[in-house]
C-alpha cells in the first residue's frame, strides 16, 4: 500500500501562514507485507491476520516493511529536503536454521541548486542491520553505521554532466 499526501492541493490561494506550511510539506507512506506460509488455515493469511504472519512454525519466508518519507519544498528546484524512516523485518526458514532479520534506516537528503550549472545532493544515513539464527551461524550480525555522502555536479548543458562525490 502506498499513501501520498500533498496538503498543498488543499491549500487555498491565500497566503496565510497555515497555507504556506501546507504548501511546503508532503508525505509518502509505503507498507508492504510478504508471506509464504504452510499455514493450513490460508484465509488467515489472505485476510491479513498478522498474528499468523512470520510464525516460526509455519512461515517459509516473510517480510514486513514500512517506509515514511517527509518532503519539505519538494517542488522547489532550488532546494528541497527529504526525511526518511525505513524499517524492515524478515523471517526465512532454511533446512538447518531459522533466520530473523531487522533493518532500520533513518536518513536526511538535502538537494540544492547552488547556481544554474552547479548542484549538490548531501545524504546522511544512519542504519541498523541485524540478523539472528536459531543455530550458530557465521552470518549473524549486529551492525550500526553512519554515512555522509555529498555529490557536487556540474552541468554546463543538458547533454553534459560531471560530478565529484565525497564519501
Amino acid at each position: 500500500m502506498r499513501l501520498r499526501l500533498q496538503p498543498a492541493r488543499l491549500a487555498t490561494a491565500t497566503s496565510t501562514w497555515l497555507s504556506k506550511i501546507l504548501r511546503a510539506i508532503s508525505t509518502e507512506t509505503y507498507l508492504r507485507v510478504d508471506e509464504r506460509s504452510e499455514d493450513t488455515d490460508t484465509k488467515q493469511i489472505y485476510l491479513l491476520n498478522f498474528s499468523h504472519f512470520m510464525n516460526d512454525q509455519t512461515t517459509l519466508a516473510g517480510s514486513q516493511q514500512i517506509t515514511q518519507d517527509v518532503f519539505l519544498f519538494e517542488n522547489n528546484s532550488d532546494y528541497h529536503f527529504v526525511f526518511r524512516y525505513n524499517e524492515r523485518y524478515g523471517l526465512s526458514q532454511f533446512v538447518s536454521s531459522t533466520e530473523r532479520t531487522f533493518q532500520e534506516e533513518r536518513s536526511i537528503r538535502i538537494r540544492s541548486q547552488l547556481v544554474q550549472e552547479i548542484g549538490n545532493q548531501t545524504d546522511f544515513v544512519n542504519k541498523v542491520d541485524r540478523m539472528t539464527a536459531s543455530t550458530q551461524s557465521s552470518e549473524e550480525r549486529d551492525l550500526v553505521s553512519n554515512a555522509l555522502l555529498s555529490d557536487f555536479s556540474y552541468r554546463p548543458t543538458m547533454n553534459w554532466k560531471s560530478a565529484l562525490i565525497l564519501v
